[in-house]
């Protein structure tokens, strides 16, 4: 009987202490998988006061696309004077024509104001390059402009003598293109000849068209500033301010044909559409009833080139 109490005894201590053991592994594996604190998450994952102040403080700038630049005319180089050169000696007002733009309209801003009529819709833009409105001719569209009231009523004022002036740049060299033009068995143009590659000034007078052309070619897609000049017996042809080249010339013989008028961006022909077209832009196309000298010419082309 004793023995058996004590086997109890043994048998009931080992059930205790199997208990206990059991208790504490839970109790662990319970601490080990419980939820953060409140205190825990908020000292862990909230921003401090510090931080918080900083970003209010210093918020992340988004950077702004920079605004578009205009573009911008590049200094000219321009040529030197002719000898004797004066300043001083400006040209007279263009009174026979001066080509300004009234928006997309082309007018004529001399004392004639002849009224100035497009033909299949030049285009009318302002070019960045040079600062300047512009009207833009294409051949293939036999686009230009037509001045109907230039006529035998101002054949008395060219007679004696006059100049024609144009600011052009071509895009074709291959083909012949008149710039200014009042001829039609008779009269005057400065015109493009697609073999010489350059820009000329002529009139007819009895004996036959006399004219006048660069030496150098033209560059397409570049301006030239270009003069012709009738002083009554003779024309000269200034490219740039520089005189080309004086050759002797006669009478006037002015067009002969039933219509005259003349053409900006092309030339008079037997009806009143013109032909001859030219393919590029054309800055300022001005008619003056005076012959101008060299320091005159000048002035118009440093006017033109840096105006």
């Amino acid at each position: 009987m004793k023995r058996f109490k004590t086997c109890l005894l043994v048998l009931l201590t080992l059930l205790v202490a199997a208990s206990m053991l059991v208790s504490c592994g839970q109790k662990s594996e319970s601490e080990a998988t419980k939820a953060p604190s409140d205190s825990t998450i908020a000292s862990s994952s909230a921003p401090t006061a510090t931080s918080t102040a900083t970003s209010t403080e210093n918020p992340t700038e988004v950077p702004t696309a920079a605004p578009t630049e205009e573009p911008t005319r590049a200094p000219v180089e321009v040529n030197n004077p002719p000898e004797g050169y004066n300043a001083e000696d400006k040209a007279p007002a263009a009174d026979l024509l001066d080509l300004v733009f009234d928006g997309e309209t082309a007018k004529d801003g001399s004392a004639s104001q002849f009224e100035i009529t497009a033909l299949n819709d030049p285009v009318v833009d302002k070019d960045k390059t040079i600062n300047k409105t512009v009207a833009e001719f294409a051949k293939e569209d036999a686009s230009m402009y037509a001045v109907y009231d230039f006529n035998s009523s101002v054949h008395d004022k060219l007679s004696d003598g006059f100049t024609f002036e144009v600011y052009v740049m071509l895009y074709d060299d291959t083909v012949y293109s008149s710039i200014l033009g009042y001829t039609q068995a008779g009269g005057v143009s400065i015109d493009f000849d697609e073999n010489r590659g350059s820009i000329g000034f002529g009139i007819r007078i009895p004996a036959g068209y006399v004219y006048i052309y660069d030496t150098e070619r033209i560059d397409v897609d570049e301006y030239y500033h270009v003069v012709g000049v009738y002083n009554g017996s003779e024309i000269s042809l200034y490219c740039d301010g520089e005189l080309i080249k004086t050759s002797a010339a006669g009478e006037l013989v002015f067009p002969s044909v039933a219509k005259t008028y003349l053409g900006i961006g092309g030339d008079l022909s037997g009806n009143d559409q013109g032909e001859d077209q030219m393919s590029g832009t054309i800055a300022l196309a001005r008619i003056y009833s005076d012959a101008l000298n060299a320091s005159q010419v000048y002035n118009l082309y440093l006017e033109a080139v840096q105006g």
